[in-house]
Protein backbone atom coordinates (compact mmCIF):
# COMPACT_ATOMS: atom_id res chain seq x y z
CA UNK A 1 0.00 0.00 0.00
CA UNK A 2 1.37 3.41 -0.93
CA UNK A 3 1.19 6.24 1.53
CA UNK A 4 0.59 9.62 -0.12
CA UNK A 5 0.73 12.97 1.65
CA UNK A 6 0.25 16.45 0.30
CA UNK A 7 1.92 19.55 1.72
CA UNK A 8 2.07 23.17 0.67
CA UNK A 9 5.16 25.32 1.09
CA UNK A 10 5.83 29.01 0.63
CA UNK A 11 9.48 29.50 -0.26
CA UNK A 12 10.79 32.93 0.71
CA UNK A 13 14.03 34.70 1.59
CA UNK A 14 14.88 37.45 4.06
CA UNK A 15 15.90 39.90 1.31
CA UNK A 16 12.94 39.27 -0.99
CA UNK A 17 11.04 42.52 -1.67
CA UNK A 18 7.84 40.73 -2.79
CA UNK A 19 7.73 38.16 0.01
CA UNK A 20 5.97 40.29 2.68
CA UNK A 21 3.07 41.01 0.30
CA UNK A 22 2.64 37.33 -0.56
CA UNK A 23 2.95 36.30 3.09
CA UNK A 24 0.18 38.76 3.98
CA UNK A 25 -2.09 37.28 1.28
CA UNK A 26 -1.44 33.79 2.70
CA UNK A 27 -1.48 34.84 6.37
CA UNK A 28 -4.45 32.67 7.41
CA UNK A 29 -3.11 29.54 5.68
CA UNK A 30 0.37 30.11 7.16
CA UNK A 31 -1.02 30.62 10.68
CA UNK A 32 -3.27 27.56 10.45
CA UNK A 33 -0.38 25.37 9.27
CA UNK A 34 -2.00 24.64 5.92
CA UNK A 35 1.09 26.20 4.32
CA UNK A 36 4.58 25.89 5.79
CA UNK A 37 7.13 28.62 5.10
CA UNK A 38 10.65 27.71 4.02
CA UNK A 39 13.05 30.65 4.37
CA UNK A 40 16.06 30.40 2.08
CA UNK A 41 19.09 31.81 3.89
CA UNK A 42 21.80 29.15 3.70
CA UNK A 43 23.51 27.13 0.97
CA UNK A 44 21.62 24.03 2.15
CA UNK A 45 18.32 25.88 1.85
CA UNK A 46 19.18 26.95 -1.71
CA UNK A 47 20.01 23.33 -2.59
CA UNK A 48 16.67 22.17 -1.15
CA UNK A 49 14.77 24.86 -3.06
CA UNK A 50 16.46 23.85 -6.31
CA UNK A 51 15.56 20.20 -5.71
CA UNK A 52 11.95 21.32 -5.20
CA UNK A 53 12.04 23.17 -8.53
CA UNK A 54 12.12 26.71 -7.15
CA UNK A 55 13.75 29.22 -9.49
CA UNK A 56 12.76 32.44 -7.66
CA UNK A 57 11.13 33.60 -4.45
CA UNK A 58 8.40 33.89 -3.39
CA UNK A 59 7.10 30.59 -4.71
CA UNK A 60 4.08 28.66 -3.48
CA UNK A 61 4.41 24.91 -3.94
CA UNK A 62 2.06 21.97 -3.68
CA UNK A 63 4.16 18.89 -2.97
CA UNK A 64 3.03 15.28 -3.03
CA UNK A 65 5.08 12.81 -1.04
CA UNK A 66 4.58 9.26 -2.26
CA UNK A 67 6.80 6.22 -1.74
CA UNK A 68 9.43 8.44 -0.07
CA UNK A 69 9.65 10.64 -3.19
CA UNK A 70 8.52 14.24 -3.26
CA UNK A 71 7.10 15.88 -6.39
CA UNK A 72 6.37 19.60 -6.29
CA UNK A 73 4.34 21.87 -8.53
CA UNK A 74 4.13 25.65 -8.37
CA UNK A 75 0.74 27.10 -7.42
CA UNK A 76 -0.40 30.60 -8.39
CA UNK A 77 -0.83 32.56 -5.14
CA UNK A 78 -3.82 34.59 -6.33
CA UNK A 79 -5.62 31.46 -7.56
CA UNK A 80 -4.97 29.77 -4.20
CA UNK A 81 -6.39 32.79 -2.32
CA UNK A 82 -9.43 32.96 -4.64
CA UNK A 83 -10.08 29.22 -4.19
CA UNK A 84 -9.87 29.59 -0.39
CA UNK A 85 -12.40 32.45 -0.51
CA UNK A 86 -14.77 30.32 -2.60
CA UNK A 87 -14.41 27.43 -0.13
CA UNK A 88 -15.17 29.77 2.78
CA UNK A 89 -18.30 31.11 1.05
CA UNK A 90 -19.49 27.56 0.26
CA UNK A 91 -18.89 26.48 3.87
CA UNK A 92 -20.85 29.48 5.16
CA UNK A 93 -23.70 28.68 2.76
CA UNK A 94 -23.73 25.04 3.90
CA UNK A 95 -23.77 26.11 7.55
CA UNK A 96 -26.69 28.51 6.99
CA UNK A 97 -28.67 25.75 5.25
CA UNK A 98 -27.98 23.38 8.15
CA UNK A 99 -29.19 25.89 10.74
CA UNK A 100 -32.41 26.64 8.85
CA UNK A 101 -33.62 23.05 9.01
Amino acid sequence: MTDEKEKKYLVTSKNCPSCPTVKEKLKDALESGEIEEIIIDTKEDVDLALKMGVAAVPTLLKCVIKDKKMTCKEIDVDEFVDDKKKEDVEEEADESVDTEE
